[in-house]
């Protein structure tokens, strides 16, 4: 068995290039070809391949996606052989609330063929409920398995009931079967308390650097709320 990063392997001296995704095992190499449901390549994917008599394994694993796997019958005139994987997206429920953890009615569409690539898991909120047309995506938290997301690109667009929560998160942040996020924001009666006490965390958390802090995103949602606390 050979396990192998998908990313480039080093053969005879060179550095292959992304197409060229080789695994080896029993004298037999295969080429794989690791794609998600939206067609899309999974450069960050990991395949294995086992060989047992006139059969071949190979599975393959990435981050934020569901295992795929394939079996190869072979030949003994052929040692090389191209495989193609279909990686699927794993189970995510979502929630959907203000910043009192009241849920707040809304339409979800994860489908993902408008998210920014492979590497990024998208999630479309249409709000289906008033009082919340003055929040920004500074505004909007995004939590993964219970945990602040990492580096997630937001866009809030539209007015009054049609407002959309558009929010992208890195698929390493996902588990491979069953995830939940949770995207919440406040209402425009506690709009700005809210805007305060988000400075006042994010500013703690700058304070402390921790090591799963996203300090980049931080500074940049306290300059927009900067901005916006100096208006109201």
């Amino acid at each position: 068995m050979m396990i192998l990063m998908l990313r480039a392997v080093v053969f005879l001296g060179l550095v292959l290039p992304l197409a060229a995704q080789y695994v080896s095992s029993g004298g037999y190499t295969f080429d794989v070809d690791v794609r998600n449901a939206q067609f899309r390549p999974v450069y960050q994917a990991r395949a294995a391949v086992w060989v047992s008599g006139a059969t071949a394994r190979v599975e393959v694993k990435a981050d934020g996606y569901r295992d795929g796997r394939q079996t190869v019958f072979l030949r003994t005139n052929q040692k090389h052989y191209r495989v193609s994987v279909r990686l699927d997206d794993p189970v995510v429920f979502y929630n959907v609330a203000n910043r009192k953890g009241e849920r707040v009615s809304a339409r979800v569409d994860d489908g993902q063929f408008m998210s920014s690539g492979a590497d990024w898991y998208r999630v479309e909120v249409q709000l289906m409920e008033e009082g919340y047309t003055q929040f920004g995506w500074a505004d909007v938290r995004v939590r993964v398995n219970g945990i602040s997301a990492f580096g997630e690109r937001v866009q809030v667009l539209g007015s009054g009931l049609n407002r959309r929560v558009i929010a992208e998160v890195r698929r390493r942040d996902l588990r491979s079967f069953s995830n939940r996020i949770e995207i919440s924001f406040p209402k425009d009666a506690s709009l700005e308390s809210s805007r305060r006490e988000l400075v006042r965390e994010l500013q703690f958390g700058l304070l402390h650097e921790e090591e799963d802090f996203d300090t980049a995103k931080a500074r940049e949602k306290l300059n927009t709320l900067g901005v916006e606390l100096n208006r109201q």
